[in-house]
């Protein structure tokens, strides 16, 4: 199909249906894991509460799988984050490098945003499709690449920005 063809429409979810698909998602990758932490971290300890969050997401991804569903996007860079801060915390022993890990995972979140800028498909794309599955044919038009392409720059930057604020109020502020 050439790019000035008939537009192609994308039935979305109903409504009711796309807020719970969203919620999933999120659950499972941000607000469980971040519950757990908090809790085992309350209750028991640092390193508890690490393993708990990385055994939560790991467990979730098995389940996708053992489904014969892919984990989302969101769930897979949960894992791979938690797998850094468990490692870097249990290495380091650092108060001070624990606090700081969310700002440099923003950092390399922001560097795979922007490395994903000349992949075929941006990881905003797949983001994107985790929460509104769109067919092939839309996905592939060169328009929508090219708006994933420049969304996912627009986020690398917003991203670093954040971050790198962030970090200078940690280095600074008492």
């Amino acid at each position: 199909m050439s790019e000035h063809s008939s537009p192609q429409i994308v039935m979305l979810p109903a409504p009711r249906r796309l807020v719970a698909g969203v919620a999933v998602h999120l659950a499972e990758a941000v607000l469980i894991p971040l519950g757990l932490f908090y809790g085992v971290v309350v209750l028991v300890s640092l390193p508890a509460a690490l393993i708990s969050a990385l055994a939560w997401v790991a467990l979730a991804i098995t389940v996708r799988l053992a489904r014969g569903t892919k984990p989302s996007a969101l769930l897979l860079a949960t894992a791979a984050l938690a797998v850094v801060q468990v490692g870097v915390t249990a290495v380091t022993s650092s108060a001070m490098v624990y606090f700081l890990q969310p700002t440099l995972a923003t950092f390399v979140f922001a560097g795979a945003l922007l490395a994903s800028v000349w992949w075929q498909h941006p990881l905003i794309q797949r983001m994107a499709h985790d929460f509104v599955p769109m067919p092939d044919e839309v996905v592939g038009s060169i328009s929508l690449r090219r708006f994933f392409r420049r969304l996912s720059f627009l986020w690398a930057t917003v991203l670093v920005m954040n971050a790198s604020l962030t970090l200078g109020l940690l280095l600074t502020v008492p």
